[in-house]
């Protein structure tokens, strides 16, 4: 049977730092935040069997401490999860197959312009480590933010499963 990945996940290395208002003489519980500060976001396969493979210890009608889903009581996948079917993550793998391949393209034809986007206000440059080797300035000329226009969840999927781009 051919493998499907069951999820886009990312996970922050870090050193954290557990908070608590009180002291934790509890191992568990001193487990339990540990892990909420690792807790992974992306998307995941609609699947509740894959879900609970990924966190086996996740409790029903509970929040997973690692992977950005819940299972209800019921069994079914909590609607606030952040999940996908099957057939719009193959429209989303194939989407950003796409893009990988143009932007490799698009650096053998020597095109590595700085061009940050910017979303509503935020930007990536605010956690930028290269702001010194980059230098972009939006007071230069040639310095502009791509602008994204922010759109729903629903009207991604929509676009990619016509095949669309996002500037169409």
């Amino acid at each position: 049977k051919e493998a499907f990945p069951a999820g886009i996940l990312y996970f922050h290395v870090h050193n954290p730092i557990i908070k608590s208002d009180q002291l934790l003489h509890d191992e568990k519980e001193a487990e339990r935040k540990l892990l909420e500060q690792f807790k992974m976001s992306g998307l995941l396969l609609g699947d509740v069997e894959a879900i609970r493979l990924m966190d086996t210890q996740m409790e029903e009608g509970k929040w997973s401490l690692i992977v950005p889903a819940q299972i209800t009581k019921k069994g079914a996948i909590h609607a606030k999860s952040s999940v996908v079917s099957e057939e719009n993550f193959w429209h989303l793998r194939r989407h950003i197959r796409h893009l990988f391949q143009m932007i490799g393209m698009q650096i053998i034809d020597g095109i590595v312009d700085v061009a940050p986007y910017k979303l509503k206000e935020q930007t990536p440059c605010e956690f930028c480590a290269f702001k010194p080797v980059c230098q972009f300035d939006e007071s230069f000329p040639n310095n502009r933010y791509r602008l994204l226009v922010p759109q729903e969840n629903h009207e991604i999927v929509q676009k990619l499963s016509e095949g669309k781009d996002f500037d169409e």
